[in-house]
């Protein structure tokens, strides 16, 4: 099971990052909020908890730049990863990584949040526009 569950884990990174190369391309900054949140989902229940919040805080500081609040659709998947996050982290940790979190670009909150190891060996890539302005 947890060979399956690690498997599970690698393609959700996977489609997330794809997605945020996606959002990139757009130049849309309500889809790259969006994508960050996906990321974050990715990230929180592998053990990167911390990196899920650094993605948090980095979409909601571009959410709140570019005045395009999170949709109430949208909360409850939001509410889940911070959960996710918050318990894994603690309160204090939490609140201080979605802080710096928020002071990052995107691209500086996803480099930040890290790549597991099968990563950075090289499998897969993210898509990287300069249609997209930073926060």
């Amino acid at each position: 099971m947890p060979d399956l569950l690690a498997g599970i884990g690698r393609t959700a990174l996977r489609l997330q990052e794809e997605g945020y190369g996606t959002a990139l391309s757009s130049g849309d900054p309500r889809a790259v909020a969006l994508a960050l949140e996906g990321l974050a989902s990715a990230h929180a229940p592998t053990g990167r908890a911390r990196g899920a919040a650094l993605l948090l805080g980095a979409a909601a500081a571009l959410r709140a730049s570019t005045g395009a609040p999170l949709p109430p659709a949208e909360r409850g998947d939001v509410d889940r990863v911070e959960a996710t996050a918050r318990t894994a982290l603690g309160d204090a940790a939490f609140a201080a990584a979605l802080r710096h979190g928020s002071s990052l670009t995107h691209d500086a909150a996803v480099r930040e949040a890290g790549r597991p190891e099968w990563r950075r060996q090289g499998w897969g890539t993210v898509a990287r526009s300069p249609n997209c302005k930073e926060h």
